[in-house]
């Protein structure tokens, strides 16, 4: 991912996602619907925002264009576009689906 202080805020901002959509789930395991529901609504601004900030039209990618940075900005589902522009939207659940399983512990594709 390299030094460049750009990337680092990037990676920082997809990493604070996906703590928030995790802090969703716990709050839903505890039987706390409201809680969750404000993590996913703050985890969804962030995605906005890193979406607008870091993403690269000219080459669909994200920050300095890496696959660190395109797999972290895939990971936490800011990357959605980009599939629908080049598969379809026929195609999003399907390559959805795979890549959340491969940064989901304990899926079948996510395993080693």
């Amino acid at each position: 991912m390299g030094d460049e202080p750009r990337n680092k805020v990037f990676f920082n901002n997809c990493y604070w996602i996906y703590n928030l959509e995790t802090a969703a789930k716990v709050a839903l395991a505890l039987g706390k619907p409201e809680i969750a529901k404000t993590y996913r609504q703050r985890a969804q601004a962030v995605r906005e925002a890193v979406q607008q900030t870091f993403f690269n039209p000219a080459d669909d990618s994200y920050a300095n264009g890496g696959q660190a940075c395109l797999g972290i900005a895939l990971m936490v589902t800011c990357a959605r576009g980009i599939a629908n522009r080049r598969y379809g939207a026929g195609s999003k659940s399907r390559c959805w689906s795979t890549t959340r399983d491969i940064f989901t512990p304990g899926s079948p594709a996510g395993r080693c």
